[in-house]
């Protein structure tokens, strides 16, 4: 009988040959699923929100009930960790809300242009740690403390289950951060009446940003970092403001993580089909392109396929609204034409609070039949 480490090794061996595009034994499952697990154990999110070990406990047993998960993309669940890596307000069930509603980010104007020149001239951190988060959202850092310090035990818990902690830590590029502290329509102003003023102080927060990476990963050692990359694609932006202000930063990012010991998790929230060619640019057999059913994968196959490993990408409305029959079929699809090398099964993005059980578990069996 498999013990917990036992499993966890198989499951870690089984994703890292995915990532590294070999062919594993079966394609490996990773859930990225956080309110999900909480409604599929009967968890109130309000409780699951407020407390690292309960959120960490139910993610757990989510997987454990489902069977054949490998991985779980988070290990536990604070929602106001999203105001740090978003610079917005995040209301959060049992607070601002109902006790089971789901949690909100507010993205409004909160970053002024002023703030600009108060990055390049204090450094990012002490503007963003001094004088943003306690103007916008007071004590955020008490707020944040018992889940930061929970962290260690919480990656043993999911290990010693059998589980591959997969992308546990995020790193957000300036563009993604200034973007959510100034509001997408401000900021895309910016982008036209202060264009070398919005790139010096990227270029600062840069700095800060690569150096809490290393910091990190020499910490943590983490499988993987969580990449975000979001509203930047050819849908947006011309393919000059990408090579100017998206991708330069993103890439060296992505360079960082993977030179300092980690994979990058790439979580694409974006129709990215028209810049695929800039995927190739990093480093090969070392990313994960998580597709969140936008870009159309059957073409990332293509494009990629032999360049990094894809996750991905049943999508949200098919786990909600859809049958178990509709998502075993199309998982099955995925694992033929995506697979069998150089690929993860996955939801695309998050699993949905309002998923059927089912559905998730239909999606689970696929990779095991």
């Amino acid at each position: 009988m498999n013990t917990g480490m036992q499993r966890f090794g198989e499951c870690l061996n089984r994703i890292k040959t995915a990532v590294e595009l070999g062919t594993p034994d079966r394609p490996p499952v990773v859930l990225q699923m956080s309110a999900f697990a909480a409604r599929h154990m009967g968890v109130k999110l309000a409780d699951f929100c407020a407390s690292p070990a309960l959120s960490n406990e139910t993610i757990i047993k989510s997987a454990q009930a489902l069977g054949g998960v490998d991985g779980v993309t988070l290990m536990m669940m604070n929602p106001k960790v999203l105001s740090m890596e978003s610079l917005s307000e995040v209301q959060v069930p049992g607070i601002e809300l109902g006790p089971d509603d789901m949690w909100q980010v507010h993205e409004t104007e909160r970053m002024t242009p002023e703030d600009y020149d108060a990055i390049i001239n204090m450094g990012y951190t002490p503007w963003l740690m001094g004088q943003y988060i306690p103007k916008n959202f007071g004590n955020l850092m008490a707020s944040l403390g018992p889940m930061f310090g929970f962290a260690p035990t919480a990656g043993k818990n999911v290990v010693e289950a059998g589980f591959v902690p997969f992308a546990p830590l995020a790193a957000i590029s300036p563009f993604q951060t200034f973007m959510g502290g100034r509001s997408m329509v401000k900021f895309n102003r910016d982008l036209f009446r202060m264009p070398e003023k919005v790139l010096e102080a990227m270029d600062v927060a840069q700095k800060d940003v690569l150096a809490n990476v290393r910091k990190l990963i020499g910490m943590a050692h983490p499988f993987a970092i969580m990449t975000p990359i979001g509203r930047a694609s050819g849908l947006f932006y011309s393919r000059e403001k990408q090579e100017k202000f998206i991708f330069p930063h993103y890439r060296e990012l992505v360079e960082t993580i993977v030179e300092c010991g980690a994979y990058a998790a790439l979580h694409v929230d974006d129709n990215f089909e028209r810049d695929l060619d800039f995927f190739r640019t990093l480093p090969k057999g070392k990313c994960i392109f998580q597709a969140d059913s936008t870009t159309n994968i059957f073409k990332l196959k293509e494009a990629l396929g032999d360049h990094m490993c894809i996750m991905g990408d049943v999508p949200a409305t098919m786990l909600a609204l859809g049958t178990p029959d509709e998502v075993h079929a199309y998982a099955t699809r995925l694992i033929r034409e995506i697979g069998p090398s150089g690929y993860i099964l996955s939801s695309g993005c998050d699993v949905p609070p309002n998923a059927k059980v089912e559905n998730v578990q239909a999606l689970v069996d696929a990779a095991k039949g």
